[in-house]
């Protein structure tokens, strides 16, 4: 062994070490590598890579050392780590050790966790995904009016139409511009700087009755409204919030011919409720998953949606809970009533 001529330092540091012999063996590891593979210093020691990692990790690992032994020279690649937690990312940089005659005895690595980074560049790509997703219907529709005016021979109650029409498209993007950045800040913690006005629970609901979908037509609303109240809202992000769980339910309702939607408003222990329910269970183990950036069961999901909306109503000094019982599937936004 070689590095271990140091053991008490290098068990102490913060980032996994280990060294292994050209053949994969494993010679000296250090405490924070024996916690990323999660077995003993008696199960990892004398032990061939093939023993403590699965097969398509333990030959990439072996094939970089060879490299790093033949070239003389560091290799270094990514690794991706599974646990009760999730994944973790680690990348890990192998360097050769050589003795005097500059032989090399030994390759030492040392692993790198770089999960943060990994989630920041797929939170920027799942973003940009949705941007260009929410925005390609209303820019579709503001171009094809477009289209129809430059092509002319339109009266002026058409092009008034037209105009009108191109004017609603370009508010609807700026309003989803302006969502995606008011996310960007909470996300951020800046919560103190997001605007917000005095509305009613009747202002929501109003909302709510207005909302159209691809697929509203086959979906019956039903409502239940109780009194009304004033709260305080950034009424950008709270419509974006009932916005996914109204889309949600009726994606949810689509299976029947004739879905059901029912919509609740009420007050519970000074906060106004606002209940979106549907037909339908979800099973536990995804119920438990539900508000978590990324987790989706969609096929064209970016599992951003129910993460921003607990976000937003978070922002606001709520939350937003499911219950899946009895065959009804239940969200319900939660608001404090305003002082």
């Amino acid at each position: 062994m070689t590095i271990n001529k140091w053991p008490s330092v290098l068990m102490q540091l913060g980032d996994p070490i280990f060294e292994l012999n050209y053949d994969g063996v494993f010679e000296f590891i250090n405490q924070a590598f024996i916690d990323l593979v999660g077995q003993s210093r008696e199960e990892i020691l004398e032990k061939n890579l093939y023993n403590i990692f699965p097969n398509d990790k333990a030959t990439k690992c072996l094939v970089l050392i060879q490299q790093a032994c033949y070239r003389k020279k560091n290799t270094e690649d990514t690794f991706v780590f599974n646990d009760s937690q999730g994944e973790s990312y680690y990348h890990i940089q192998f360097s050769p050790i050589q003795d005097e005659s500059g032989r090399v005895i030994s390759v030492v690595g040392v692993c790198r966790d770089v999960t943060k980074q990994y989630e920041l560049v797929k939170s920027v790509e799942n973003h940009l995904y949705t941007v260009h997703h929410d925005l390609r219907g209303p820019l579709g529709v503001l171009l094809s009016y477009l289209e129809l005016l430059q092509e002319g021979g339109n009266s002026l109650v058409e092009t008034k139409d037209f105009l009108d029409m191109i004017g609603k498209m370009g508010l609807q993007m700026r309003k989803m511009l302006e969502t995606y950045l008011l996310l960007a800040k909470i996300e951020k913690g800046e919560n103190n700087n997001i605007e917000k006005t005095q509305k009613s629970l009747h202002d929501l609901i109003d909302y709510v009755k207005s909302f159209k979908d691809d697929c509203t037509h086959n979906v019956e609303i039903e409502y239940i409204i109780g009194d009304n109240h004033n709260i305080y809202i950034n009424e950008t992000l709270i419509v974006s919030a009932i916005n996914n769980l109204l889309h949600n339910a009726v994606e949810a309702s689509m299976p029947s011919t004739r879905g059901k939607i029912t919509v609740k408003a009420y007050v519970e222990e000074k906060n106004i409720c606002l209940s979106i329910s549907n037909e339908g269970k979800i099973p536990e183990v995804i119920k438990k998953n539900l508000f978590k950036r990324f987790f989706t069961t969609k096929l064209k999901g970016n599992g951003l949606g129910l993460y921003s909306a607990q976000l937003i109503a978070k922002a606001h000094g709520g939350k937003i809970i499911c219950k899946s019982e009895k065959g009804i599937t239940e969200f319900v936004i939660t608001i404090p009533i305003a002082a």
